[in-house]
């Protein structure tokens, strides 16, 4: 299968996992717990892209084909299971994913797709707990140790030397931490956006 094929097929899972939200949330589910459903998704393109993937425009044209199918959701209503209207969070994500892998892709394209799997698995790990523990939207350390417990599982598998990647995990934690709209946080930007630019800048010591 050709680079293009396997790119098409990275957009098909990531669309498939904003309509699996919408199915969620007509189902009842509070948006908030429907919108982790693409969160986690979003994940397994990410870790396919170093296994899929030579060329870097493939992965930076997916991040950029993401935000503009994000931007399309909250003009036409597309996907309210994810996005609320009026509230940009949702584009951090790819936002933020294009500054890794422009950094860190020719150097080892597992450093450049951790930061993404951190918001996208580490993040959406953080806001289970919290919600199963709490009900309601806040941050709390519990949520925030198993994000943390979350990223440096995979920092330990890919970043060498090895305390990188612990305060890597460690950065993008307290991003996460302190940075929302939820009760308990106090930097007003979204964490999909502050977790994984948190990790990228610790982890520009790979390249020191």
């Amino acid at each position: 299968m050709t680079q293009a094929a396997l790119a098409v097929y990275s957009a098909f899972l990531v669309f498939l996992a904003l309509g699996l939200a919408n199915i969620a949330y007509w189902r009842g589910w509070p948006q908030h717990l429907s919108r982790k459903v693409p969160h986690i998704a979003a994940a397994v393109p990410i870790a396919m892209a170093p296994l899929f993937f030579q060329d870097i425009w493939y992965p930076l044209g997916l991040c950029l084909a993401f935000l503009l199918l994000l931007l399309a959701g909250h003009r036409f209503g597309l996907f309210p299971g994810t996005i609320q209207r009026g509230r940009f969070s949702e584009l951090g994500f790819p936002l933020a994913l294009l500054a890794p892998i422009a950094l860190f892709w020719n150097v080892n394209p597992w450093i450049a797709v951790l930061p993404g799997l951190g918001v996208a698995i580490g993040d959406a790990v953080a806001g289970l707990v919290r919600f199963f523990l709490y009900r309601r939207q806040v941050k709390g350390w519990w949520g925030s140790a198993a994000c943390f417990g979350t990223i440096a599982a995979m920092a330990i598998l890919i970043v060498t030397p090895l305390w990188l990647g612990l305060v890597a995990a460690l950065a993008g934690t307290l991003a996460e931490r302190y940075s929302g709209d939820s009760q308990g946080a106090i930097l007003y930007l979204d964490d999909n956006l502050t977790l994984p630019l948190a990790m990228t800048v610790v982890l520009l010591g790979v390249l020191l």
